[in-house]
């Protein structure tokens, strides 16, 4: 038969086995208590081609592959945030000064990643699909743009207020933006107006573009109907047909002398000298700025 022997606990015992328990206890605590590398919380936001993407709440090095957006983000006050651009980004002046990626067709991957961003924001038609998955494929979250009319950049600007952590300031710019666009002259007939975006094809802006917004709000309406595509080719027929009261060309540079000869001398806009050669920054770029481009024209369509 085997003796068991049980020892009743001492105090010195209750004691020694306390002391253990609290120093593990304490040691479980260690790690919770030590500093941690910080790990930013994010929001899953919808993009406009209908992807779900994690965005950094307030990212901190973002990069901007289209001119449009990086007035956007300057113009909210996420200036500081920006950790490249493209070498179209032009305004305002500090964007010039801050690191490029290369074009809007041809980003430089490579330069991108060196910057380390937390975010890029890209456009549905000015850049390559491919530069976005493999961007997305680094682990970099893509978020897509894609303002169609007046109100989507309004929408967009809004949008780009909440992922940056400026939505007072997005708001601010919408609000003086509705303000401009209320404070036109109302003109007594609305003319029609072809905007002519090159030469050689003739190409224009249909009905379903942010350019047509543009046209309407200013006070006149386009000639170009809508069809598949928003910025089609139009041949010589289709322009002498469309007959418009207006012809606007934004660009920097003089439109041929020769392309107004021939049968467009008979174009009503030709024969009244309201051909228009516009800020193509004002005009082609869908961001805060398209209010000033509303307001210009507007001014030209007075009688």
């Amino acid at each position: 038969m085997e003796l068991r022997i049980k020892f009743l606990p001492t105090e010195r015992d209750f004691s020694q086995r306390f002391f253990i328990a609290f120093l593990l206890f304490a040691l479980a605590l260690l790690p919770s208590c030590s500093p941690k590398k910080e790990v930013k919380p994010g929001i899953t936001v919808t993009d406009a081609i209908g992807h779900d993407v994690s965005v950094p709440i307030r990212p901190e090095k973002i990069i901007s592959l289209a001119p449009n957006i990086t007035e956007i983000l300057f113009a909210i006050g996420a200036g500081d945030q920006i950790a490249g651009v493209t070498d179209f980004c032009t305004f305002p002046d500090a964007a010039k000064s801050k690191p490029k990626t290369g074009g809007l067709t041809n980003p430089n991957l490579e330069a991108m990643l060196q910057l380390q961003p937390d975010l890029i924001l890209v456009t549905a038609d000015g850049n390559p699909k491919a530069i976005s998955d493999r961007a997305k494929s680094a682990g970099i979250p893509v978020f897509t743009i894609n303002p169609s009319s007046w109100d989507q950049i309004l929408a967009t600007i809004q949008l780009l207020g909440k992922l940056t952590g400026h939505e007072i300031q997005a708001d601010s710019v919408v609000n003086s933006m509705t303000e401009k666009a209320e404070n036109l002259t109302i003109l007594p007939v609305k003319p029609s107006i072809f905007v002519l975006l090159n030469e050689k094809p003739l190409i224009s802006a249909a009905k379903g573009s942010f350019l047509d917004d543009i046209l309407e709000k200013a006070g006149g309406f386009n000639v170009v109907p809508s069809g598949p595509e928003r910025y089609p080719v139009i041949n010589q027929e289709g322009l002498l047909k469309m007959n418009p009261d207006v012809i606007l060309w934004p660009s920097e540079v003089d439109p041929d002398p020769e392309l107004f000869k021939g049968p467009f001398k008979n174009l009503k806009a030709v024969k009244s000298g309201k051909v228009f050669k516009v800020n193509p920054d004002l005009y082609l770029r869908p961001g805060p700025r398209v209010a000033d481009a509303v307001a210009d024209l507007n001014s030209r369509l007075q009688p």
